[in-house]
């Protein structure tokens, strides 16, 4: 899979236990928000061509505390996101098939009509001869990140400091 990661791995030392829940509490909300924001970016700039690519773009939050993970499940998000020059031979057959997976969802055909085999082959040389241009969703939503992480950070702050200046 392909993806964003956002991490925070250090916390200021704090006095109380009370604090520091407050503190990590407040970590986690704030990552929830970074994420989500960079998790709508990336569906925006998804290609429009690639239909369910935006829809299914998701923040993880199976690695635990701390981890955010934008990313889609799709095998076809890695070639959007980085491409494929053209010339090279054609994409290989894998036993998830992203191009399979493509002509059914876009080209609406199904695996049992007869044309089936021939469309994903038409698709595969085109994909060979032409390439698929790069789209750089991934990356450029985690650089819309960077610049709003800083004023989403700060926002945070300030509640986590209000909250704690509240319960002293």
């Amino acid at each position: 899979m392909i993806g964003v990661s956002v991490t925070i791995t250090e916390r200021p030392v704090l006095l109380t236990p009370e604090a520091e829940r407050v503190f990590d509490d407040g970590v986690e909300d704030a990552l929830d928000v970074i994420a989500d924001n960079i998790a709508g970016k990336a569906s925006e700039l998804a290609p429009r061509n690639a239909t369910h690519l935006a829809a299914s773009i998701f923040v993880d939050k199976s690695e635990g505390r701390g981890i955010r993970t934008i990313t889609s499940p799709l095998p076809y998000a890695i070639v959007m996101e980085k491409g494929r020059t053209p010339g090279r031979r054609m994409p290989p057959t894998e036993p998830t098939d992203p191009i399979a997976l493509w002509v059914r969802r876009v080209l609406k055909i199904d695996p049992s009509d007869k044309r089936f085999r021939s469309v994903v082959w038409t698709v595969r040389r085109k994909i060979a001869k032409r390439g698929i241009p790069a789209h750089h969703f991934f990356k450029r939503a985690a650089e819309y990140g960077e610049k709003k992480v800083t004023e989403l950070w700060d926002s945070f702050m300030a509640e986590t400091m209000r909250k704690l200046e509240r319960k002293a």
